[in-house]
């Protein structure tokens, strides 16, 4: 596979946060279907089954565009909006069909972004609570604001957080606090943005 950056042609062409996204879509979408799971377990066994899902176990050397583009689409991976920049980025030398080297790239960038979007939404955090006085992590309040994204202090979501890190850590009073907290979870779409219910809550994983 020639080395030709392909994130860096989605950075270029401004579609890498979308990439990223449909790209969890289409693993998690492809994931709930698949009947081995160990395909997943490995980039290179990833790349390996889609490789011959896409141009067959005969080996087809090549594909027409078009072609692997509907059956992106008739699988569910992929809208027909994304067509024409996904083609851009992926028929690096123009000639409309998809190639091994072309495909294996697509496939590498999709495990890589989709298990990066994976990881970074499953992380759960433990904060060590600095001595009072210090200005870093030493009440709840800096706690949430130095290490959780998109909570805003002192607002209605900050409130509903606040309240799930004393349950979480049995916390009677959140002014007082010694030791280690740990931080809940919070569901997040592809792009990190904060889930939430019916009623406007945020929304942790359990």
């Amino acid at each position: 596979m020639s080395e030709i950056n392909l994130d860096g042609i989605l950075k270029a062409q401004g579609i890498k946060d979308e990439f990223d996204k449909k790209a969890l879509e289409a693993f998690e979408k492809a994931k709930a279907q698949s009947d081995d799971p160990s395909v997943f377990e490995s980039k290179e066994k990833f790349i390996e089954h889609y490789n011959n899902e896409i141009f067959g176990t005969n080996n087809t050397e090549k594909m027409p565009m078009d072609g692997f583009l509907q059956m992106a689409y008739e699988k569910g991976y992929l809208d027909k909006d994304d067509f024409t920049d996904l083609q851009i980025a992926v028929d690096r030398n123009g000639d409309e069909y998809l190639s091994h080297d072309e495909s294996s790239r697509l496939l590498d960038s999709v495990y890589e972004s989709a298990n990066n979007s994976t990881q970074s939404r499953t992380e759960t955090k433990t904060v060590k609570v600095q001595p009072w006085g210090t200005g870093t992590d030493d009440c709840l309040s800096r706690i949430i604001a130095n290490h959780v994204d998109g909570i805003k202090l002192y607002s209605e979501d900050y409130n509903q957080y606040l309240a799930k890190i004393c349950e979480l850590n049995g916390i009677k009073d959140p002014n007082i606090v010694f030791g280690e907290v740990e931080l809940p979870e919070l569901e997040r779409g592809a792009d990190g943005e904060i889930q939430r219910d019916a009623d406007g809550n945020i929304k942790f994983k359990e």
